[in-house]
């Protein structure tokens, strides 16, 4: 499945759950701004998690909008996204 097929998979399944992806904590990250940057990246949650040392689960609960990366968490991403972690920090 590519990257589109993938986000739109994301998304469809989390509109089915009710998921606005957000639930207006500032502990939440906007999952379509996560996915994205994936996207733009070219990466997989599977090669994120390999690359930054992150685990799968946590990046799966960046993709579904469940929570938002401490700034140590932040910056390995980050390094790996080739952003500052402030682009992952703040929505």
């Amino acid at each position: 499945m590519g990257m589109a097929a993938s986000r739109q998979g994301i998304a469809a399944r989390s509109a089915r759950r009710g998921c606005s992806g957000n639930d207006g904590g500032e502990r939440t990250m906007k999952k379509e701004k996560f996915v994205n940057l994936l996207a733009q990246r070219g990466l997989s949650i599977v090669a994120l998690a390999d690359k930054s040392g992150v685990s799968r689960p946590t990046l799966y609960k960046y993709v579904h909008g469940k929570g938002k990366p401490r700034l140590d968490t932040a910056a390995k991403l980050a390094r790996v996204l080739d952003v500052p972690p402030s682009a992952i920090m703040f929505d």
